[in-house]
């Protein structure tokens, strides 16, 4: 079966414009779709632009390499329209979600890290562990020494997520481990998430078999907080 019909113009401007959107309605790119888009267009310039890659077969090596060159062009690209202190970026270099490992993660991450901090980006937002998922990760991914990778290299803010309660969230910014820590299900579940933990009360629990659903069942419908 050829894939020549995958990568049509039509297609390929389509792919293109999912980008551009994105571009447009936030400044941060989630990195699962960067590598989509990334992958797809390394597999359209080599059908459509004569790059051997997947004609003749390219090592991991190299498709990062060019995956973190196309991530620092598309970053490049914005930060001709924003000032780098209002650009991030989303990276998750310990996930394993849908069979997406990076053999070397921290030759990948520790490159890629660098070049964003020299550009003086405003933040880096590192997943850690599995995003919505355990907080457990590979030992030789070193989320530590990213970080310090990023601030050394001149980048602005380290974000922390996934998981994180005040308690943990105070002792990673008292500690230094981060400069901020997002919280994303407990804002779903809590609409006065701030009050709730400015005053140390008990949140709700978050359902998560509405997540994605659409409609107003578990978004609008959780209660707030009465003393």
């Amino acid at each position: 079966m050829s894939l020549a019909p995958l990568f049509d113009p039509s297609i390929l401007f389509f792919v293109v414009g999912i980008a551009a959107g994105l571009m447009k309605s936030s400044l941060e790119i989630p990195v699962p779709i960067a590598r989509f888009l990334s992958l797809y267009l390394l597999m359209a310039l080599g059908l459509k632009g004569g790059f051997a890659l997947a004609q003749s077969g390219f090592t991991l090596e190299v498709l990062s390499d060019l995956g973190i060159a196309i991530a620092l062009a598309v970053i490049d690209a914005l930060c001709q329209v924003y000032p780098p202190h209002r650009v991030g970026i989303r990276l998750s270099p310990a996930a394993t979600v849908h069979d997406c490992e990076d053999s070397a993660p921290m030759d990948v991450f520790s490159t890629l890290v660098g070049e964003l901090g020299s550009r003086r980006l405003g933040y880096l937002h590192l997943i850690e562990g599995q995003t919505r998922g355990p907080r457990d990760w590979r030992p030789e991914v070193d989320l530590q020494w990213l970080k310090g990778v990023f601030r050394e290299s001149g980048g602005l803010t380290v974000m922390a997520n996934n998981g994180y309660d005040r308690q943990m969230a105070e002792q990673a910014v008292a500690s230094g481990a981060a400069d901020l820590v997002a919280f994303g299900v407990p804002f779903i579940a809590n609409p006065d998430l701030v009050l709730r933990l400015q005053r140390g009360v008990a949140l709700n629990e978050a359902d998560t078999a509405t997540f994605y659903k659409g409609g107003p069942k578990g978004y609008i419908d959780y209660p707030f907080y009465s003393a």
